[in-house]
């Protein structure tokens, strides 16, 4: 049977209608929106980001691979710091800016001891300090202190001579959301010796 052309184009129709679903184009889906529950940690005088991406999950860098390490205490450091009690082995290495007195430069985070100085200072000492400040981010709280640490010492909004060869370095460190907006402003307070060249102790506020 022939079929009239008016019934030819009723069937074509009907085929595209049951593929696309309408006669119509298709529209494309909307972009996706910003989640404001993605926090960043972001140090304005040196413009570097670490992103939070998941509640769960290592924070990542931004902008400059070298410049965090997520997991600040890796198996190696772990090894020397808790169980062999090495108070020399180094975590991780620091560029601190120069100042009257002091020719900045290379500046080390060593296990160090509870009482006296270093990674196992600040733990002892700031752990809960630093995991108070960093609410509502959900990160290890030692990567959070490492960044901190980091811009203060290469960008520092403020530096102050301690005594006995220490000095005190601060600058701004900024909770934005992902809009932008602060949701909360610190002022680390990072205390080095220039004869040694080793971070004594990082704490989440205080300034200089």
């Amino acid at each position: 049977m022939r079929l009239k052309s008016t019934s030819r184009y009723a069937l074509l129709l009907g085929l595209i209608m049951a593929v696309t679903g309408s006669v119509g184009p298709a529209l494309a889906a909307p972009p996706p929106q910003p989640d404001d529950n993605e926090l960043v940690l972001y140090a304005p005088t040196t413009r570097q980001t670490l992103t939070i991406e998941e509640p769960d999950q290592q924070p990542s860098p931004q902008k400059d691979d070298d410049m965090f390490t997520p997991m600040l205490l890796g198996p190696i450091d772990s090894l020397n710091c808790n169980v062999l009690n090495r108070p020399s082995h180094i975590v991780t290495t620091y560029n601190a800016r120069a100042r009257s007195g002091f020719s900045g430069g290379y500046i080390k985070m060593e296990c160090g001891t509870d009482a006296g100085y270093g990674y196992r200072h600040i733990r002892s000492r700031h752990q809960q300090d630093w995991q108070n400040k960093m609410y509502p981010l959900r990160a290890n709280w030692d990567d959070f202190m490492d960044f901190a640490t980091k811009q203060a010492l290469a960008s520092p909004s403020k530096t102050a001579f301690q005594g006995s060869g220490k000095y005190c370095y601060t600058t701004p460190v900024q909770i934005r959301n992902s809009r932008g907006a602060v949701v909360k402003t610190f002022y680390p307070r990072i205390i080095i010796s220039s004869t040694n060249r080793r971070v004594i102790t990082s704490i989440p506020g205080g300034s200089c």
